[in-house]
């Protein structure tokens, strides 16, 4: 929490916490004064007040209360956990059976035309056959 603190030296807060830590940052602001840290952190939660809608407007999520946070945090996050952990067993599925196909195809044609090679000289393979 800096509330007291100019604009500017807010944000360079975060990018410092950010750069040093190597972790994500969340940024929570209710004015126009919290508007350079909401956008410099990875997530911005922009808080509707008296103040006005600036730090809503330049947030990704705004909420009306700061009791909300709670629930955008854990009920939001585990399900946009949860989307993405099925978006990328659908990506693997997706490209498994693509590949798959694909070698059926690809098997399918090699064959075929081996069948067609052995077809198309009976003549040879005859000759061949009386030879031996």
């Amino acid at each position: 929490m800096l509330p007291s603190y100019p604009p500017l030296q807010k944000s360079q807060v975060v990018k410092l916490v950010r750069n040093s830590m190597k972790v994500m940052t969340l940024a929570i602001g209710d004015g126009a004064n919290d508007v350079s840290m909401i956008q410099i952190a990875d997530v911005g939660v922009g808080i509707s007040g008296q103040e006005g809608m600036q730090a809503v407007m330049s947030s990704d999520f705004a909420i009306s209360h700061f009791k909300h946070l709670r629930k955008l945090l854990l009920v939001h996050g585990h399900w946009c956990y949860t989307r993405l952990a099925n978006m990328i067993l659908y990506f693997f599925y997706k490209n498994v059976v693509s590949k798959l196909c694909e070698t059926f195809i690809i098997n399918t044609f090699k064959f075929c035309n081996l069948l067609s090679k052995c077809h198309k000289n009976p003549v040879v393979e005859r000759t061949v056959i009386s030879e031996m």
